[in-house]
Order: C-alpha cells, then sequence, then structure tokens
C-alpha cells in the first residue's frame, strides 16, 4: 500500500505574519518560491527547505493549531547558530548541544513561538566548506516532531493507516520512546518525552499519487476524517485528517495531474 508521491510540507498558521516572515526569509536565510497576499487576512509564503517545503500561513487554520516543532539537518550546525545570532530578538531555546543519539543540534523559537531545531550528525560536524553560500546550509533532512500521548495510538495511524513507510524506532522507557517515518522527501517523527516547550497540534500535508483513489481507501477503513474532500484555489483537491493527538494531516493532488476522477468533490 502506497498512496503518496515526494512532496512534504510543514505547514505553520501564525496570527502575525511580518515577523514570521523575517524570521525564515532572514534569519534562517529561506528564499520564498511563492507568497501570496490576497486580503489582510490571508497572506502567506512557501519555502523550499532541505528538500521539502514548509509553509507560513496567516488565516484561519482547519482546525486549533498550537505550537510547532520541527528538526532540519544542516551543513553546519555551528555556522548557522553564529549567523542567526546576529539577528536581535532570536529567543535561544537551546544552544548548539552534543545529543546522545549522534548529533551536534540548537533550538531556536520563532515569532509565533514554532520551534526550529537545527541539528548535524556529528561525524559530519567540521567537515563543512567553509565557502558554502548561505542557501545551501540545510540539506537532505526536514522532519515534523510530533510529541504524543498514546505511541501506540500514534502508530496505528501513520504506520496502519497511512503506511508511512517506518525507518526505526526505540524504547528507552515510557518517557522516552518514539518511532521515525520517511513520509516522500521529509521525515515524521512520533515522540513520548515531554516537548522542551508548551506545543499544541501541528500539520503536514503529503502529496497522494491519486487523491482520489487515496480518500475512498481511508474512508472505508473509518479513517478520522476532518473535512470531506474538495477542490480549492490554489489548484489542488485536497481532504484533511486528524490524528489521535489532534494534529492535521492533509493529503492532497494537483488538479492538473487528476486525470481518472473516481470520486465527486465537495464544494469548496
Amino acid at each position: 500500500m502506497g498512496y503518496f508521491n515526494e512532496e512534504f510540507k510543514i505547514v505553520l498558521y501564525v496570527e502575525d505574519y511580518q515577523p514570521a516572515l523575517f524570521f525564515y526569509r532572514e534569519a534562517l536565510g529561506l528564499l520564498p518560491n511563492y507568497t501570496w497576499n490576497i486580503v489582510p487576512d490571508d497572506n502567506g509564503a512557501r519555502f523550499y527547505l532541505a528538500g521539502a517545503k514548509l509553509e507560513l500561513v496567516c488565516n484561519q487554520a482547519p482546525a486549533p493549531q498550537g505550537r510547532t516543532h520541527f528538526m532540519v539537518q544542516s551543513t553546519d550546525v555551528d555556522k548557522c547558530f553564529s549567523i542567526m545570532s546576529t539577528f536581535p530578538d532570536i529567543a535561544v531555546v537551546q544552544p548548539p548541544t552534543d545529543r546522545p543519539y549522534g548529533a551536534r543540534s540548537f533550538v531556536v523559537q520563532d515569532p509565533a513561538g514554532n520551534l526550529v531545531e537545527v541539528m548535524q550528525y556529528q561525524e559530519d560536524v567540521g567537515a563543512a566548506k567553509q565557502d558554502a553560500e548561505r542557501e545551501d546550509i540545510f540539506d537532505k533532512e526536514l522532519t515534523v516532531l510530533f510529541y504524543v500521548k498514546n505511541l501506540e495510538k500514534s502508530r496505528a495511524f501513520y504506520e496502519g493507516l497511512l503506511g508511512l513507510e517506518k525507518l526505526h524506532d526505540w524504547d528507552a522507557g515510557p518517557t522516552d520512546s518514539g518511532v521515525r517515518y520517511k513520509a516522500g522527501r521529509g521525515y515524521v517523527e512520533l515522540l513520548t518525552r515531554k516537548p522542551p516547550k508548551a506545543l499544541g497540534p501541528g500539520m503536514v500535508s503529503l502529496e497522494a499519487d491519486n487523491v482520489n483513489i487515496c480518500f475512498s481507501a481511508l474512508k472505508k477503513k473509518n479513517a478520522p476524517v476532518l473535512h470531506d474532500i474538495r477542490d480549492v484555489f490554489s489548484g489542488q483537491r485536497l481532504f484533511r485528517l486528524t490524528d489521535p493527538d489532534g494534529n492535521v494531516v492533509e493529503i492532497y493532488s494537483e488538479l492538473e495531474d487528476i486525470r481518472d476522477l473516481k470520486v465527486a468533490p465537495a464544494e469548496a
């Protein structure tokens, strides 16, 4: 069973758009590949990040959303921290620290309270090219971290229902167990440990081979559908699910890619 293509996107809903845009575009150094400004309360920007995508949205979220924690791999974690430290008002949650799982990382908080963890595997620390361009400082891995109340229920959702590929899991006791999944060009990690800050439900977006077939199959399995399939102005057909902790999983196909329509869309 394989529903999904390569596209993977973390979606962050923010109330104050301009400070968030400044943080990701200037402090983190990301270049938006798409922006929109339809009305004062409907703005957004989409960034390429480590082969996947990150999207900022200033609009009404489809379900209550809180702060999200995500992790991105860097070619030079210390250089990245040094650059970000030059910007005023950067909220450092954790300075560069060697982790017990073989990585070095730091954590900062964006203006909306989302946690951005920048990491580098220990064997790569110190091996980066000194003349690397700033836009090349992130590569390979973008991971959303979901802190879950019941790991088995969450595994049943992501692994059993959605069929994501499990890469590895671990069990160091009830307060430190988890599992890591491949999701297109990105990753989803489920954790039972206590988060470094208070977090709320987040949102990820996955591209389906055929959203019509995917919706029909998941509906038959009694998937927790937030809203039925619909067409949206951005040229996509999508539906959304909620996982056991309230995180939203959006599943979509580009309308231009859909040829064999199996399910009629609802009114947008």
